[in-house]
């Protein structure tokens, strides 16, 4: 029996292959949502310390947005499992036994793994921020990096560090060659790296099979 596929009066759905594919369009429009914030935040000279409260209310509103979907998804996996592949379990097993570590695999555990490397992320850049007297980032820019690295996900968080320091490499190389002597800053990448992470992620996931292997709930 193949508990990943269910089916409706127009047909048969493979279950995690919807799911993950409005899962993608979520988080996409978040990042796009909180970039277009960004922005505007910017050009309207709202004070730092405005900046550093709104995008700390907004990074919460991500995980309720995200978690909450996951919940979602979770409820009616729950109810079509219970309707047929639990309907024949005998009556001393336990469903939830099962169903639970499986939703933790395939739905669950992919962002609490990035929102425990985004924490550390943020730690570490508020950390850097004190001790350099903010040289280095935005007083708001560790929400940012917080933002990014949960969004695009565990492995994909792996693709969107590779390409941040890549992105860093050229534009620094580029200064150098300009001679503008300015240092400079990852404030604006961290959100359109996560949102260009997220759209390639299917295509990394079948090229670069090393990082396919740390991909969870892929059977």
């Amino acid at each position: 029996m193949n508990v990943g596929v269910f089916c409706l009066s127009d047909g048969c759905y493979n279950f995690n292959m919807l799911s993950m594919q409005f899962d993608d369009y979520l988080r996409l429009g978040i990042a796009a949502g909180l970039f277009a914030f960004q922005i505007f935040l910017w050009k309207s000279e709202v004070s730092e310390k405005k900046r550093k409260c709104i995008f700390k209310i907004l990074f919460f509103g991500a995980i309720a947005a995200v978690f909450g979907y996951c919940l979602y998804i979770s409820i009616t996996q729950y109810s079509v499992w219970a309707d047929g592949f639990y309907s024949y379990l005998p009556p001393t097993v336990n469903p939830l036994n099962h169903f639970i570590p499986y939703i933790l695999i395939h739905y669950w555990a992919t962002f609490l793994i990035s929102l425990i490397l985004g924490v550390l992320g943020f730690y570490s850049a508020n950390y850097a921020n004190k001790k350099y007297g903010e040289r280095f980032f935005e007083p708001e820019e560790p929400f940012l990096i917080l933002t990014a690295i949960f969004l695009t996900g565990h492995p994909a968080w792996i693709a969107f560090v590779i390409l941040l320091l890549l992105a860093a490499l050229l534009f620094s190389v580029l200064n150098s060659i300009k001679r503008r002597g300015e240092r400079f800053s990852l404030y604006w990448l961290w959100l359109p790296l996560a949102f260009f992470t997220i759209i390639i992620s299917s295509w990394l996931f079948v090229n670069f099979q090393w990082l396919s292997v740390l991909k969870l709930g892929t059977i």
